[in-house]
């Protein structure tokens, strides 16, 4: 599967359960979403770099009513924003259990099928992680 577009390595990495955001050359500046070019120091030497598959909530909110029908067997819901180590945030839905959700709980990535065969990350609370 060949994927286009300024994110394209972003999900081919995914399809390998890998998690990649873009790194500056020139100041280290870490981003997501993608962009052409660094909007810390304007460069534009941008390359993806692997990163850890896990971080800490930074935002969330839990959906009691259904947005998307493919999520009406999962009320509720919760979606959070992510913080990674690298420095940048990356929006994914929570699965599993929501106890124990809250702004710092620790998460851990899993790459599931989102639509049809391609894959990318979700969250799970890492005390869930090795249920």
């Amino acid at each position: 599967m060949t994927f286009e577009g300024v994110d394209g390595p972003f999900w081919a990495a995914a399809q390998e359960g890998r998690l990649v955001v873009q790194r500056c050359a020139r100041c280290g500046s870490a981003w997501w979403p993608a962009i052409e070019r660094c909007g810390d120091c304007g460069g534009g030497a941008l390359a993806w770099s692997e990163v850890a598959p896990e971080g800490r909530v930074w935002s969330y909110a839990v959906y009691h009513r259904v947005f998307d029908p493919r999520l009406e067997v999962e009320l509720p819901y919760a979606v959070a924003a992510v913080e990674l180590e690298a420095g940048v945030c990356l929006p994914g839905r929570i699965v599993g259990p929501l106890d124990g959700l809250s702004v710092g709980a620790e998460v851990d990535a899993e790459f599931v099928p989102l639509d049809g065969s391609v894959l990318g990350p979700v969250w799970r609370l890492r005390a869930e992680a090795g249920s």
